[in-house]
């Protein structure tokens, strides 16, 4: 099993862990993410499903700032209580709803943030101060969970550094 990037196992194991069991591995097999992304082709779907549920037992083990970011990132249905719950982690210099309401806005992908994320303007009104400073405070909050992103995807990329290797790499070392 070979992924491009600690983000692209995390993707996979969310999205197989998700995913049911079907009865045929064949039909389990079509049209998925790994055929098309390179991910463990020829792995039945317990195979995957084991592989996915040992990536999403480590993420249990990381410091709860990390396991909020990763969870809410990839789990959208999660999204809004791992923002609560990284409201927590982040400056809150302006008080807690402001500071998981920008929590929030970080966690959403970038294709869905003009209609679901808000808007500095919203968050200047929960804050109580100027848009600037609401721009400030965002960008505040942001470094603070891309430091905790990167943490564990660090973390990730060192627990499963064997699935993270290269095709040809792995080839040549006989893995």
């Amino acid at each position: 099993m070979q992924f491009k990037s600690a983000a692209h196992l995390l993707a996979w194991a969310f999205e197989t862990s998700e995913r049911p069991i079907l009865r045929s591995a064949r039909c389990y097999d079509a049209g998925s993410a790994e055929v098309r992304g390179g991910g463990p082709v020829g792995m039945s779907a317990h195979d995957k499903h084991a592989q996915a549920a040992v990536v999403m037992a480590f993420l249990s083990s990381l410091p709860v700032g990390q396991k909020c970011v990763v969870f809410g990132l990839f789990n959208p249905t999660m999204r809004e209580n791992m923002s609560i719950a990284a409201a927590d982690s982040v400056p809150s210099k302006y008080g807690f709803q402001a500071a998981r309401y920008a929590a929030r806005m970080w966690m959403t992908p970038v294709s869905q943030k003009g209609a679901t994320a808000g808007s500095e303007v919203e968050l200047a009104g929960m804050a109580g101060c100027s848009a600037a400073t609401a721009h400030r405070y965002k960008h505040a909050v942001w470094a603070e969970l891309d430091a905790q992103y990167t943490a564990a995807l660090k973390a990730v990329a060192h627990r499963f550094d064997e699935l993270l290797r290269p095709a040809q790499e792995a080839s040549r070392t006989g893995s």
